[in-house]
């Protein structure tokens, strides 16, 4: 499994230490992505594919309406001007089946 250096960007408790936002850290592939995740930190270099990944496990229910937008709009998926939230959820999971 390949180590991924990090930088935290939220005080963080890994493997025992605690980082403070700006520093930096190694971690490994499993705990990289479960960081990045939860927006604790950002990967440094050359680890592209590790936040690609991530975003397929991104819980897009705590998005607010206008991200949400952006997301279809990404995608061009049409949706009314006054979808609900519930709506707007529910084009975007449509859309990656």
């Amino acid at each position: 499994m390949a180590n991924f250096e990090l930088k935290a960007l939220t005080p963080i408790k890994h493997d025992g230490e605690l980082y403070l936002p700006g520093e930096e850290f190694s971690a490994d592939e499993l705990s990289a992505k479960r960081l990045v995740e939860l927006e604790a930190v950002e990967v440094i270099g050359e680890s592209e594919e590790i936040i690609e990944e991530s975003e397929e496990f991104k819980d897009i229910s705590v998005l607010t309406n206008a991200e949400l937008q952006d997301i279809l709009n990404e995608r061009g998926i049409e949706y009314k001007a006054k979808a609900k939230k519930e709506e707007l959820i529910e084009l975007i999971e449509s859309s990656e089946e």
